[in-house]
């Protein structure tokens, strides 16, 4: 595991993970993930961002992405495209996600996807896309299909659930709104 309590910066390179943890920032302080580098983590690892700050810049593909520490209230900010979660992003209570007009993937197309928390996420533009066999929404809900609890506000621009190629079904766990496009692609039921 890896703790820091400062920002992490990736200015070039790669930060590759493997099955290690990561920390960022305290919960009444600040928390920034960004530069222009690649940040890889694979399976059975969770990046915990605390406090305000950014997330961006760069490539970063995160196994399971929690943000907030659920006391504080502050808010992570996406100032880049480029960043995806291939199992499970947490918003925790007391805690904001902006999107603003980024994309962001959560989930891949052969496996699973959870989007969940008690957190707010927004989002003025761009699209967010939650593949294979997901869920949506709920306080602790994970894949595949298990709800628990009531979700945060999700605030949604375009959201795309699924993929064209596999067959799979996303669960609602709880509210959530999409202010342009809501596809559900083919190949995948929505629940």
């Amino acid at each position: 595991m890896i703790i820091t309590n400062g920002d992490v910066t990736v200015t070039a390179g790669t930060l590759a993970m493997g099955a290690n943890a990561l920390t960022v920032g305290t919960g009444s302080g600040t928390g920034s993930i960004t530069g222009a580098g690649t940040i890889t983590q694979s399976s059975a690892a969770t990046t915990t961002l605390k406090g305000a700050g950014n997330l961006g810049g760069g490539t970063y593909a995160f196994y399971i992405l929690t943000l907030g520490d659920g006391s504080n209230t502050k808010a992570t900010t996406l100032t880049g495209s480029a960043v995806s979660v291939a199992n499970a992003l947490t918003v925790s209570a007391s805690h904001t996600l902006g999107l603003s007009t980024f994309d962001l993937a959560v989930g891949t197309g052969a496996d699973y996807g959870v989007i969940t928390g008690l957190g707010i996420i927004t989002q003025t533009g761009g699209t967010t896309t939650l593949k294979g066999g997901s869920v949506l929404g709920g306080a602790t809900s994970s894949a595949p299909a298990t709800c628990a609890g009531t979700n945060g506000s999700f605030q949604f621009y375009n959201l795309t659930v699924g993929d064209v190629t596999n067959t799979k079904a996303t669960t609602a766990c709880g509210n959530f709104t999409v202010s342009n496009l809501f596809t559900i692609a083919t190949n995948q039921t929505f629940n």
